[in-house]
């Protein structure tokens, strides 16, 4: 596969404040052009840092050697679920918390 590198827009998660990084603030420049027409690649920000499939990749990798290192002396298979959790687990967590606190506390209460 081909990789291609555009000149991408700054990134404003990067800079952005807790509560605008709570509230999505940061993305409203973005939703406001998505309705007056269709977004192009050169609308959409730059990839963060730590999001690259590079720095991922590693992390990934780091423990999904640590392990193998750890099921090789227990004498068990290596399990990837294990490493996914721990991976991304958090992040996941997190965004799945938010989701549940709009659905739940977000629906008006109608008698």
């Amino acid at each position: 596969m081909e990789v291609t590198k555009t000149d991408s827009k700054h990134n404003p998660l990067a800079t952005a404040r807790i509560l605008s990084r709570m509230f999505l603030c940061w993305l409203t420049p973005l939703l406001h052009l998505g309705p007056k027409r269709r977004l192009e690649e050169s609308d959409m920000y730059s990839v963060l840092p730590e999001d690259r499939s590079e720095t991922l990749g590693k992390e990934l990798q780091r423990l999904w050697d640590h392990e193998v290192k750890k099921a090789a002396k227990e004498l068990e298979k290596p399990k990837l679920t294990r490493v996914l959790i721990k991976c991304y687990g958090k992040s996941y967590a997190l965004a799945g918390l938010f989701v549940f606190s709009q659905v739940y506390f977000g629906q008006s209460k109608l008698p």
